[in-house]
């Protein structure tokens, strides 16, 4: 291995071990300072800089929905909640629908087109480090087929633009700095990688009057199960999980303490949105940074 070679794994070893603080010592915060801004710095100048042209639509889009007001929809089981034929009506009457991750294979959709869709996992765009099975990989270009075949505008990371997988999509910057407190697609986020907190920082962007959100529980850490080995699990939990089976997902390499750790950070994070008029329709969520109250007709009648 040549001296260039031995300084990039050396590199990319620190940004590994550091840009992720599990120690949550003093050292181990100056250690991820550094290793974040190396981190930061790399991506702005491999994946943004050469798609500056690319990213000026997506700069084009800010306060361009002043005057309205959306729905954000998360994938919680408060989805549950809502009455699918009078969120359809609030969109005849304006109202912009922004979703994420599977709703687009769900129930729901077959009912709500939504205006803009948001995705930012890896597996979305059929990119997983193991093997994904048949009928995920199946399922994720099934999800694509249909949003192209919508021509729905969606928002995916720019590092996954060189796929061309979309006709119609806008690139956001996809890595954090929890030192910094953007609330901006196009800076670092400083928040954990949620696909549901991304999208609630493009509808803050496009300048909606009103922002309504639903499915943002942040609830999973009550199914967090340890086996005898001491491995950690937690069980699936989303709105159309009576369609979809439920199963355990390991959380290789967390402990506890580490998970409880990041349901911190997205709860303390969500304080970063507090300026905006955002209004949370889980009448009984765990979200409380938020008002609840709000006067649309929006829920299943009981």
């Amino acid at each position: 291995m040549n001296n260039n070679n031995l300084v990039m794994k050396k590199v990319n070893t620190f940004i590994t071990n550091y840009s992720d603080n599990r120690s949550k010592t003093l050292l181990g915060h100056i250690l991820e300072l550094f290793a974040t801004y190396i981190l930061n710095i790399w991506y702005f100048f491999s994946i943004i800089f050469p798609q500056r042209d690319i990213i000026k639509k997506t700069k084009g889009l800010k306060n361009t929905k002043k005057g309205k007001k959306c729905f954000v929809f998360a994938n919680g089981p408060s989805i549950n909640l809502l009455d699918y034929e009078k969120v359809l009506k609030y969109q005849k009457l304006g109202f912009d629908i922004i979703c994420m991750n599977s709703y687009i294979i769900s129930k729901m959709a077959e009912k709500i087109n939504p205006n803009y869709y948001v995705l930012s996992d890896p597996i979305s765009f059929c990119v997983k480090k193991e093997e994904i099975p048949d009928d995920l990989l199946k399922t994720q270009e099934k999800q694509i087929k249909i949003l192209n075949d919508l021509k729905t505008s969606v928002f995916i990371p720019a590092e996954y633009s060189k796929f061309n997988l979309f006709n119609n999509y806008y690139i956001f910057y996809n890595i954090g700095n929890r030192f910094k407190s953007y609330v901006n697609p196009l800076k670092p986020r400083g928040f954990p990688t949620t696909t549901a907190h991304k999208a609630l920082t493009i509808a803050c962007y496009l300048g909606y009057d009103e922002i309504y959100i639903c499915g943002f529980d942040h609830d999973f850490f009550k199914n967090i199960t340890v086996d005898e080995n001491n491995n950690t699990y937690f069980l699936t939990n989303h709105y159309y999980d009576n369609e979809i089976k439920n199963e355990l997902t390991p959380k290789i390499g967390k402990n506890v303490n580490t998970l409880l750790w990041e349901q911190h950070q997205l709860f303390k994070n969500l304080e970063r949105f507090k300026k905006y008029n955002i209004i949370n329709l889980e009448k009984n969520g765990l979200v409380d940074a938020f008002t609840k109250k709000h006067d649309l007709d929006i829920y299943i009648d009981v």
